[in-house]
C-alpha cells in the first residue's frame, strides 16, 4: 500500500508541510536501511521484538540499528549487540510537558532514519513524539485513535491468548521479511559470559551445589506469589539438593524483596549487579531459576535456564513461554496444598 489513507486523501502531515515520502509495504527496508527502535521502558518489550531485529539484520543488506532508551534500559540494549547505536534519554531532554527537547529533536533528525518501531503494545504519546522526530517516513506502533500522524502503521494486537512475542510475526510480514519462525533468545557477549562464569566460580567454587536464581518481583499480570510461598518453594529445593541462593529482579522488588530474605533459609550468594546487563549476565549462569511471571523468568527463557514458573491465576496462557524446553510451569491455587513430591519430579526433570 502507498502512504496512510489520511496523507494521500490530505496530502499533508499534521504540520501542514507538503507528504513528498510515502512508504510502501512491503518495501520499506531497503539495502541500509536505518532503523530506530524506540524502547517502552518494559525489558520484555525489547525481549519480544528481538526475533524481528534479528531477522532485519539477517535478511537487509547493510541495515543499521538503533535503540533510544532511558539509562536504565541502555544497559540491557548494549548488553545484546543488536545495535549500532544507542541513544541514552535524559530527564532533561524532555520538556515540562514531557516532550522531547528542541535539542533532541535536532539530534533525531540530524541522520534521519527509514524506520521506527515502538516497541510494546501500549500507547505512550511521548514515544510517539520520538518516532515523529526521527524523521523516519515509516513509523510503526499500536493503534488508538489519536495516534495518527505520529504513529502512521498501526498494529492491533493479536488475541490476547498468545505469547507477546507472536506480534512481531505480523510486523515482520507488513516489512517484509521471511515469515519463518524465530526461537525467542537474547544474544549476550561471550566474552561477558565468561568473565561472569568466573566470577560465579569464585564464589562459588563447589560445582555439586546448584546455583539457583529467585525472583520476588510482582508478574507481568500484576500479580505473584507471596514472597513466602516462594521462599517455601526455594528452601524445600535446597533442603534435597545442595544449593547456593541469589536473588535477581529486573528491578527493584521493594518489600517483596525484604521479605523473602526472612524467610529463606538456604545459602545465598550476593554479587554486585547494579544493571540490567549484570543481572542477566548472572541469571544466564543459574542451574535452576525459580519466579512467577516475572520480567527475567522470560529472560531466563529466552537464555535456555531451567526455570521453575510459579503461576498465579491471574497468569494466563498468554505468558507461557510457548517455545522454552527447560520450563515447568506450577499454577498455584489460593488454599491449595503444593504437592511437594509432584515439585521436585519437575525439579529433576529441569536438571536432566
Amino acid at each position: 500500500m502507498a502512504a496512510s489513507f489520511l496523507k494521500r486523501w490530505f496530502g499533508r502531515d499534521a504540520d501542514g508541510s507538503a507528504q513528498t515520502t510515502p512508504f510502501t509495504l512491503p518495501g520499506a527496508l531497503h539495502s541500509g536501511a536505518r532503523v530506530l527502535v524506540v524502547d517502552s521502558g518494559d525489558p520484555t518489550d525489547l525481549l519480544f521484538l528481538t526475533p524481528l531485529l534479528e531477522s532485519v539484520r539477517d535478511q537487509v543488506e547493510d541495515a543499521s540499528l538503533g535503540c533510544i532508551c532511558d539509562e536504565r534500559m541502555s544497559h540491557l540494549a548494549l548488553s545484546s549487540e543488536l545495535f549500532d547505536d544507542v541513544v541514552v534519554l535524559e530527564d532533561e531532554e524532555l520538556s515540562k510537558e514531557g516532550r522531547p527537547s528542541e535539542g533532541l529533536r535536532s539530534a533525531l533528525a540530524a541522520e534521519p532514519w527509514d524506520v521506527a518501531i515502538l516497541a510494546g503494545s501500549r500507547p505512550d504519546r511521548l514515544r510517539e513524539e520520538l518516532a515523529l522526530a526521527s524523521g523516519a517516513v515509516l513509523r510503526l506502533g499500536p493503534g488508538h485513535p489519536e495516534a495518527y500522524p505520529r504513529i502512521n502503521c498501526e498494529v492491533r494486537p493479536r488475541r490476547r491468548q498468545s505469547y507477546p512475542y507472536q506480534r512481531t510475526e505480523t510486523w515482520s510480514r507488513l516489512l517484509g521479511l521471511s515469515p519463518e519462525e524465530r526461537p525467542l533468545r537474547w544474544p549476550l557477549s561471550e566474552k561477558r559470559l565468561r568473565q561472569c562464569a568466573q566470577l560465579i566460580h569464585f564464589n562459588k567454587p563447589r560445582k555439586e551445589q546448584l546455583l539457583i536464581g529467585v525472583d520476588p518481583a510482582l508478574g507481568k499480570a500484576g500479580a505473584a506469589p507471596t514472597a513466602q510461598n516462594v521462599a517455601y518453594v526455594v528452601n524445600h529445593i535446597a533442603q534435597h539438593i545442595p544449593s547456593k541462593v541469589m536473588v535477581l529482579s529486573a528491578e527493584d522488588p521493594g518489600p517483596r524483596a525484604a521479605e523473602l530474605d526472612q524467610a529463606l533459609r538456604a545459602d545465598r550468594l550476593d554479587l554486585p549487579r547494579p544493571t540490567l546487563m549484570e543481572r542477566i549476565l548472572l541469571l544466564s549462569q543459574c542451574q535452576l531459576f525459580v519466579a512467577g511471571n516475572t520480567d527475567l523468568l522470560h529472560f531466563a527463557a529466552a537464555r535456555d535456564v531451567p526455570s521453575l514458573a510459579l503461576f498465579t491465576p491471574a497468569d494466563d496462557a498468554g505468558w507461557v513461554p510457548h517455545q522454552a524446553e527447560r520450563l515447568e510451569i506450577v499454577h498455584l491455587q489460593p488454599q491449595t496444598e503444593l504437592d511437594l513430591a509432584e515439585l521436585m519430579d519437575r525439579v529433576q526433570r529441569l536438571l536432566r
